[in-house]
């Protein structure tokens, strides 16, 4: 669900910065939920092509239509029902169709199912400058783990520099410790500090090491803003709204250890192993909620960090926080069972972890 064009050539360093299905948008406490109105996808003529995203973010749109300027200046965020997803630096997508300088994607790394009633990858339109064919000479091995990893020219720290929000994908071709030299889908090369990124090959094995690496990614974000689709840290005085919803906060905070959860809540529910109760939560796991009135629908998701605390991105609040069960729910974590009502809300809890 959301920042636009914008290229900057330095030196040998060239980097570009820059739906499908009806859905209305409903208000609950808790932020905006959408409704969706599941429509059959087009069939293209043609086999899809294998793209690349080339750009640090990039606005996944439900149709061609760009962000409102308006949008920009506006506090807290309006909700934009227009906005989808954001796509990250390194990401795949398959391209279907060209309209008027806007690519018809699927984002395979961010699937969900409500679109179309199928599990696919997440749909909608991005800028044709966004994206590139996917090169045979690109090896993604690397994520970048800061809320923002700044890639140089050169390792002066004087050395012009572009940043790219966590969850980007490097390829990276060697490491001299502290930099690492890496190298994106153009072919064009940088250093970036190894402190900001994650090899593949360093990502945690035990259950334990995983867990935290995604809290300490997750509370990089404590303190921004909410953003309706957003997947990144929030840019203040940026051209475009930015910030994360509340699975876009979980989506990104797994994809720093390499894993790619679901993009929407309802999806991450799905996909998860179920537990049923609170006291079976351990850190990094998950909390979902769902309307009384319609409990089959999940309407947010927290993470759990530990003890009686949750990290959760909320609307209503226009803010990511640190939450104690007792302030969330009325009630302290022992006292929650998976489908039990608290605060209002149907409670369920779920895992895509080792227990």
């Amino acid at each position: 669900m959301r920042l636009r064009a914008l290229c900057l050539a330095v030196g040998s360093l060239f980097l570009s910065v820059s739906s499908r299905g009806g859905f209305d948008v409903q208000f609950t406490p808790q932020g905006p939920v959408r409704t969706e109105t599941p429509t059959a996808p087009p069939v293209p003529a043609d086999p899809p092509q294998e793209g690349i995203v080339a750009i640090p973010l990039a606005d996944l749109r439900r149709e061609p239509r760009l962000v409102s300027p308006q949008a920009v200046s506006q506090r807290p965020y309006a909700v934009d029902d227009q906005q989808e997803t954001q796509l990250l630096f390194g990401e795949s997508v398959q391209m279907f169709e060209e309209r008027d300088g806007w690519i018809r994607v699927e984002a395979p790394e961010q699937v969900e199912y409500t679109h179309s009633d199928r599990w696919q990858g997440y749909p909608g339109w991005v800028l044709k400058e966004a994206i590139l064919p996917r090169p045979g000479s690109f090896f993604p091995s690397a994520v970048v783990t800061a809320r923002y990893g700044r890639v140089r020219q050169t390792t002066k720290w004087h050395s012009p520099f572009m940043e790219f929000p966590m969850g980007s994908r490097l390829w990276v071709v060697y490491v001299e410790k502290p930099w690492a030299r890496v190298q994106g889908p153009s072919g064009t090369v940088g250093w970036i500090r190894t402190t900001e990124l994650r090899l593949d090959r360093d990502v945690p094995r035990k259950s334990d090491g995983v867990r935290e690496a995604i809290l300490v990614a997750a509370r990089q974000f404590l303190g921004e803003p909410y953003y309706w689709g957003g997947r990144a840290g929030h840019v203040k005085g940026g051209a475009n709204p930015s910030g994360v919803d509340c699975s876009g906060l979980v989506n990104v905070a797994y994809r720093a250890v390499a894993l790619n959860a679901p993009r929407d809540a309802h999806e991450q529910f799905m996909a998860a192993h179920p537990l049923e109760k609170a006291d079976a939560l351990r850190p990094g796991d998950l909390v979902f909620l769902a309307k009384k009135e319609r409990s089959d629908r999940i309407a947010h998701v927290m993470l759990f960090e530990k003890g009686e605390t949750l990290i959760e991105a909320v609307h209503e609040f226009n803010v990511v926080r640190r939450v104690t069960f007792k302030k969330k729910f009325g009630v302290r974590r022992a006292a929650l069972q998976a489908g039990g009502v608290a605060a209002g809300y149907v409670v369920r809890f779920g895992s895509f972890l080792e227990q």
